[in-house]
């Protein structure tokens, strides 16, 4: 088996928090005790309970953006802009460094831009274009493209959504990129801006303190915050070579999920507790070697308690418990941010040698009996931490941190990892089987829209689920009381697990879950919206912002389907599923704890980005179908559904007997990292993504599915980067957007699921609606064609330029 490095050293920290605006600023807060947080001055609390919040003093962002940026990035973007530039510059990060290919961007978010403009606005209310377009805007991946915009980086780029653990997330997210090898180095953190949305929700839960928060202590509940954090991690070999300077380590990432409840912990912190013992084992160290924590420590009563008792059983009730403190009581609880700004304070107090304090510290609450460093920061000399995240979903994520002089763990063993299931909720047919069926018929899922009103807008057709009546195809899980995108979701999950032969006959711990999407469902974000138009803040009800935090998908999906294993969800458009399927191969092939890691996709058609998308011009004009690789294709026909793909370690599907359709030999990215308009016509990303995913996989592809969407300004940027690879040979290009509808995310796995069965049962699947492609590409078109299919290559790309490319081979033709 291959070894590859673990570990990371960190070369590059950058910060913008209530406590300073700057790395030199937030250590002097720290080191003085200097809590950010004070009365809300963004909006009005009068009438309201909750008048405190940390929020960023003195931030003016023409000092750091032109007029342009100031107008077109919101607040989220902007912070994070700044602390990746930072951070940057701290590590001595080069343009060509940046722009290299081999410098990677994972960004944190957890809210991203929503309620940037105030009160939220319903769309048939909407007066023109400028709702549609702030709408459009507050996508998540959205955030990180302008920080790749702003740095120039073109190599992989990630936007990792799991709540409160959102960029404790990416910093795990960021290490198996370079422990798999894909990035020499990577700009990690997170970020987020305080919001009136954000405000809204977390009052409707009852949540939020009265006083500023004073986690672990007597007074419960949270403060809520705004901020961003970076650092530069690099493997040792690359932070040698460039000789830089080291300010300490990411020894290793832990991540477990509880399985438990959307919005409340395991009451014992269980999944914290995994998610803590398998980051210290892998770091190469024990509990008692441990000498600092830095608690997730929101302040509320279930959390702390919790968290408490989790890290009670790590050290099975042991006195040498560390020091415990929490430092959203400095900058309140920054949310995407959060996870970062925490390590980066434990890291500092490492390098300055003090304890950051909790403050507001006056008894200790029951259940809450751990030295928590009250009040003051305590002088002391430490060389290794833990960072914790507890989060919305049940999703739990542990980073360790040391000196520089520490040693980094020992090489990792790169296990080999197969595809043994397929589940598809889709608009052409429910089940594997009968998606290949439709597939292999030509069956057409794009309808006539009947769930919403349409009239008056330019396009009524989208394609859409039909007759989905979950009960019937897995009868074993309980999907009542949920939305239809969490249901699209766990259907499919429960789906693969069942082709992979898998269903209740896994260890849930030894199980991962990795959810892709777009939008997240937009049905509830919707409602949530016209609540909070209608009713304000104080009469919001609690019963739609859950929801909204797009981490507690996972969490239902983990709770029907028993899944305790490393749990992550990434956000990047299109190419969200395709991204999320090449990290969940990594992540499985360097962590050996898992024998398998479900890959889940999932989008939903509802009126909210349907209406966005009509008043931004980029539906079909008057169409009932989508002209797949037209080079006059104007508009895309919306699809939904969910792909679920299951990945095992080949040594335990082997010992299980499965019957693997194939695995991953080939994984590419490349980022451009700009709006739509000033995208590379010719397709350059892409094309150099294809050809290092082929060149990883040792041959060219037989078959190639693509991401067209009948918008020309992207398919016309595949067909020249596939006309390049492809050349004269007789290899098929085919496409099934123009037969599913454009599901975003959904769409690259719906891909690979068509690639795998290609493997499989030796048929190419034909695109419809490209009678009108241009006529050099070799689209496969009207029926299917059979032949030996041993490689397939599947390509992807969003709508900043985005691009993975990933070649699956049958087990007789692989490396």
């Amino acid at each position: 088996m291959k070894q590859n490095p673990a570990g990371a050293v960190i070369t590059g920290m950058g910060a913008i928090c209530p406590i300073g605006n700057n790395i030199a600023l937030m250590c002097g807060s720290l080191i003085s005790g200097d809590s950010g947080i004070a009365e809300i001055t963004t909006f009005s609390t009068e009438g309201l309970r909750i008048r405190h919040a940390a929020q960023i003093q003195d931030y003016d962002p023409s000092n750091h953006f032109g007029p342009d940026d100031v107008e077109r990035l919101d607040r989220t973007a902007q912070l994070a802009i700044v602390a990746a530039r930072q951070a940057a510059a701290d590590a001595g990060l080069s343009h060509e460094d940046l722009a290299s290919g081999r410098t990677a961007l994972v960004m944190g978010i957890c809210a991203g831009g929503i309620g940037d403009g105030g009160f939220p606005v319903p769309p048939e209310r909407w007066s023109g274009k400028e709702e549609a377009n702030r709408i459009y805007r507050t996508a998540h991946h959205l955030q990180t493209q302008s920080v790749a915009a702003s740095l120039g980086v073109s190599g992989p780029c990630y936007t990792v959504s799991t709540a409160c653990a959102s960029s404790t997330s990416a910093l795990a997210t960021a290490l198996t990129l370079i422990e798999s090898g894909r990035a020499d180095t990577v700009v990690v953190g997170g970020a987020d801006a305080y919001s009136l949305s954000i405000y809204a929700g977390f009052y409707s839960l009852g949540a939020m303190s009265e006083q500023p928060t004073s986690p672990f202590s007597v007074d419960t509940g949270a403060t809520f915050g705004e901020g961003a954090g970076c650092i530069v991690i690099e493997s040792e070999q690359g932070a040698a070579r460039r000789m830089a300077r080291v300010h300490g380590k990411l020894l290793a990432c832990g991540t477990a999920s509880d399985a438990h409840h959307i919005t409340s912990p395991h009451p014992g912190g269980d999944g914290l507790r995994r998610a803590m013992q398998q980051a210290i084992a892998d770091a190469g160290l024990t509990p008692s070697s441990v000498q600092y924590i830095n608690a997730h420590g929101t302040g509320t009563l279930d959390n702390d308690i919790a968290e408490t008792l989790a890290i009670r059983a790590v050290y099975h009730n042991e006195t040498s418990i560390p020091p415990v403190s929490s430092s959203k009581s400095y900058f309140g609880h920054t949310l995407g941010g959060a996870g970062i700004l925490e390590f980066i304070a434990a890291l500092l107090g490492q390098m300055h040698g003090f304890l950051p304090a909790t403050l507001n510290f006056k008894s200790a609450r029951p259940g809450c009996d751990l030295d928590y460093v009250p009040n003051v920061p305590r002088p002391t000399r430490f060389d290794t931490f833990v960072s914790t995240s507890a989060a919305f979903g049940g999703v739990n994520a542990v980073a360790v941190g040391a000196s520089a002089d520490t040693p980094l763990p020992s090489a990792r063993q790169l296990q080999d990892v197969v595809v043994t299931g397929l589940g598809t909720v889709s608009s052409i047919g429910l089940g594997i089987n009968e998606f290949r069926a439709a597939l292999q018929s030509g069956k057409n899922g794009i309808v006539p829209i009947n769930r919403f009103d349409t009239a008056g807008l330019s396009c009524h057709h989208a394609g859409l689920v039909a007759e989905f009546s979950p009960r019937k195809l897995v009868p074993t899980v309980d999907v009542r009381r949920m939305d239809n995108f969490t249901r699209f979701a766990i259907v499919a999950t429960a789906m693969a697990l069942e082709d992979a032969g898998l269903a209740g006959r896994f260890k849930p711990e030894r199980v991962g879950l990795h959810v892709a999407m777009a939008r997240g469902p937009v049905t509830t974000q919707q409602a949530f919206q016209e609540h909070l138009a209608d009713d304000g803040i104080a009469g919001l009800s609690a019963r739609y912002f859950p929801s909204m935090v797009l981490s507690t998908v996972s969490g239902q999906i983990a709770q029907a389907c028993q899944i305790k294993g490393a749990s992550f969800t990434f956000v990047e458009g299109a190419s969200a599923g395709l991204q999320a399927l090449a990290h969940g191969r990594d992540y499985l092939a360097l962590h050996p704890e898992l024998d398998a890691l479900i890959v889940v996709a999932v989008d939903e058609v509802g009126p909210l980005f349907y209406r966005t998308f009509d008043y931004l011009g980029l539906l079909a004009d008057g169409a009932d179908a989508p002209a797949i690789y037209a080079p006059d294709g104007a508009g895309v026909i919306p699809g939904e559904g969910a792909v679920a793909i299951v990945l095992e370690r080949a040594d335990f599907a082997g010992d299980r007997g499965a019957k693997p359709y194939g695995r991953i030999d080939g994984i590419a990215f490349a980022s451009e990292g700009c709006v739509e308009e000033r995208l590379d016509q010719q397709g350059r990303g892409l094309e150099a993504a294809a050809r290092e995913a082929i060149g990883q996989a040792g041959a060219m592809p037989d078959v190639v599915y693509g991401m067209a969407r009948g918008v020309a300004l992207h398919d016309m940027r595949e067909a020249n980067a596939v006309r390049r690879l492809l050349g004269e040979s007789a290899v098929p290009l085919a496409c099934l957007n123009g037969q599913l509808g454009f599901a975003e995310a959904a769409s690259g796995l719906f891909a690979a699921s068509a690639a795998l069965l290609s493997l499989r049962h030796g048929e190419a699947y034909p695109s419809l609606h490209a009678e009108r492609a241009a006529a050099d590409l070799p689209v496969l078109h009207d029926t299917p064609r059979n032949g030996t299919y041993r490689r397939s290559l599947v390509l992807a790309s969003n709508d900043c330029g985005n691009s993975a490319a990933m070649m699956l081979s049958s087990l007789d033709h692989s490396l």
